[in-house]
């Protein structure tokens, strides 16, 4: 819910890791901004299995809206780091507006 509606995209509905994996492809979104969600797909994965671990290993307990902002955050230093559009300054990032 929260990575769609940041998205600007319809509820996400997955029955498997393979439909996340591919959800940038039918989102409608322009080519910019179906490689960044595909990136944040990935990151959404990388936060929570590090929660989970952190839960798990060392009983440490996230909120939802923690993963969320830690998706946001580390989406944004991948997102810069690896995109052509280098530009892209936080505020705009937060707004998912990639152009």
């Amino acid at each position: 819910m929260y990575i769609s509606s940041w998205c600007k995209i319809s509820p996400i509905f997955a029955f498997s890791i393979q439909d996340l994996l591919l959800i940038h492809e039918h989102a409608g979104l322009n080519k910019v901004a179906s490689e960044a969600l595909h990136g944040i797909i990935i990151t959404a994965y990388w936060c929570i299995w590090s929660a989970r671990n952190d839960r798990r290993f060392n009983n440490g307990r996230k909120e939802i809206l923690d993963i969320f902002q830690d998706i946001k955050i580390l989406g944004f230093h991948w997102y810069h780091n690896r995109s052509k559009n280098r530009s892209i300054v936080w505020k705009d990032w937060c707004s998912f507006n990639l152009m």
